[in-house]
């Protein structure tokens, strides 16, 4: 019944935020399907690796054990960033601007953290063109569903710029 007397463009413009919500909580879901796939890759890899190359490749077993860390604490941060988007749809409040760019840069460090890790424990040539480079992607695709192109650019420049720090 308020929603009648409301003017159009609030009513358009709270749809708008509640769907830019509703796309924030599903790339979130993704993100954290996407990271516990790697992960899950990444132990058989350690499972693998350990048994046939434990005298060869000790620091790529290590790496990979701090990787899958890190991936693990990008996981649960989706999952609470989850919980947090759905309090806000309940509640009809939007999240401030400053968290999604807060949240970009800190979704892009991750694979530039998992470069740096891999970089010190195996050939810093082979950790630029590690699969991890393709995460880089994955945050910059997943940033549209903010629907802000403005948050999409900065996703992609940060991604760029820390890429070029580490090469």
């Amino acid at each position: 019944i308020k929603e009648i007397f409301l003017p159009e463009e609030n009513i358009i413009e709270q749809h708008f935020r509640t769907e830019a919500l509703t796309n924030e909580r599903l790339r979130e879901l993704i993100i954290a399907a996407a990271i516990l796939l790697l992960v899950g890759g990444l132990l058989i890899n350690v499972y693998f690796l350990s048994n046939e190359y434990t005298e060869s490749a000790p620091g790529l077993i290590n790496a990979f054990k701090w990787i899958i860390s890190l991936f693990l604490l990008l996981t649960a941060r989706s999952f609470i960033v989850r919980k947090i988007i759905q309090k806000r749809l309940e509640t009809g409040k939007e999240l401030p601007h400053v968290l999604s760019y807060i949240n970009a840069f800190f979704e892009v460090s991750v694979p530039s953290i998992a470069i740096i890790i891999l970089s010190l424990n195996i050939e810093p040539i082979a950790a630029l063109v590690s699969p991890v480079l393709l995460i880089y992607f994955l945050f910059i695709i997943l940033s549209s569903l903010e629907l802000d192109p403005r948050l999409s650019f900065f996703t992609g420049a940060v991604a760029a710029v820390e890429y070029i720090l580490i090469s």
